[in-house]
């Protein structure tokens, strides 16, 4: 299943960043997509895991594609 936003569409094993309202945390943090599901009651929902194996879940609008610099 994919998730769109943004023209962006998600898949599954995308790294990700998820935004400060869904961690607690002060920063977006990078995650990395485990499901997308479709919910019946919300509609689109896409679960990741940190690094630090911590799940989160949540809407779309609150992931954003990680696009990684070359440096």
């Amino acid at each position: 299943m994919k998730a769109e936003k943004n023209n962006y569409i998600f898949q599954v094993d995308d790294t990700v960043l998820v935004a400060p309202q869904v961690t607690g945390e002060k920063d977006w943090i990078e995650a990395k997509i485990t499901e997308i599901e479709d919910n019946p009651f919300i509609g689109t929902v896409i679960n990741v895991i940190t690094p630090e194996v911590i799940i989160f879940f949540e809407k779309p609008d609150m992931f954003k594609p990680l696009i990684k610099k070359n440096t």
